[in-house]
């Protein structure tokens, strides 16, 4: 009885699965440093962390950390797609300049109007709740 074919199989196993582990880092994609973005790394940080609880959260759909400039201000933005009646909406918490006598940035979702019917507020309740417990996340929503 021959072992040469199972330990040839077992390596040849052992290569096909680092392969894909290793492909499978490098296709990660690629989030720009503060440097590339211009974005505060006091801010970059705190959006890092509420970018990576997002992504873990039941019901949370194509989350996204994304990277603005307005009024010469490189500040970052948070997105993901809630369920509501009609089909999904994007939810959108912006970064905020610290205002004056606060040192943290704080980060708000702002509705044009009342949410839309059947919008699941629970939800955005509960990403905002998680991003204060894990990240310590100063944030909160308006309708304007």
């Amino acid at each position: 009885m021959s072992r040469v074919p199972v330990v040839a199989v077992g390596v040849s196993l052992a290569a096909a699965v680092g392969w894909v582990l290793v492909s499978h880092i490098l296709a990660r994609p690629h989030l720009p440093d503060s440097a590339e973005t211009g974005v505060p790394l006091s801010l970059r940080q705190r959006a890092d962390c509420m970018y990576e609880v997002l992504r873990v959260i039941p019901g949370v759909s194509h989350p996204e950390l994304r990277y603005e400039t307005t009024d010469g201000w490189n500040h970052t933005v948070l997105s993901y797609l809630a369920p509501w009646n009609d089909g999904v909406e994007k939810v959108n918490f912006e970064a905020q300049k610290p205002m004056a006598g606060h040192s943290g940035y704080s980060f708000l979702q702002s509705f044009a109007g009342p949410p839309p019917p059947g919008f699941d507020m629970g939800l955005m309740i509960a990403v905002m709740n998680n991003w204060k417990a894990r990240c310590k996340a100063d944030v909160d929503f308006a309708v304007n």
